[in-house]
């Protein structure tokens, strides 16, 4: 996470995410549900070594290094970004595997509409 904070102030979002999007491949045909939550609990120990000033406001950061690691591993994870009109605008930024949202709850992002993926 501390680098893709340092990616994203020095090169800016669409440098990151295109360099993103280019890499990894389509990941592994034979990954599990298993193998995705061994993945995520490793993020989630390692992600509390990293004090964030804006938490919990870091969706893309987080989202983004979380999508980086999982590809990393060989993971077929995709990555969304959505906005909401109602009740309020809102942008919002998640990962997910077999249409399922990794570190959300699908009712949590079910109301956003997906601009971007990859």
């Amino acid at each position: 996470m501390l680098r893709m904070g340092f990616a994203l102030r020095r090169e800016g979002f669409g440098a990151v995410y295109q360099r993103l999007g280019h890499g990894g491949g389509p990941g592994a045909a034979s990954a599990s549900s298993v193998d995705v939550q061994i993945a995520r609990a490793a993020f989630m120990r390692a992600e509390n070594f990293y004090v964030r000033r804006r938490a919990p406001n870091d969706c893309l950061a987080r989202s983004l290094s979380l999508y980086a690691y999982l590809r990393g591993l060989g993971l077929p994870v995709v990555h969304r970004i959505g906005a909401r009109r109602f009740p309020a605008f809102r942008c919002h930024a998640w990962v997910e595997y077999d249409s399922t949202p990794i570190l959300e709850r699908l009712a949590d992002v079910s109301d956003y509409t997906v601009i971007a993926s990859m």
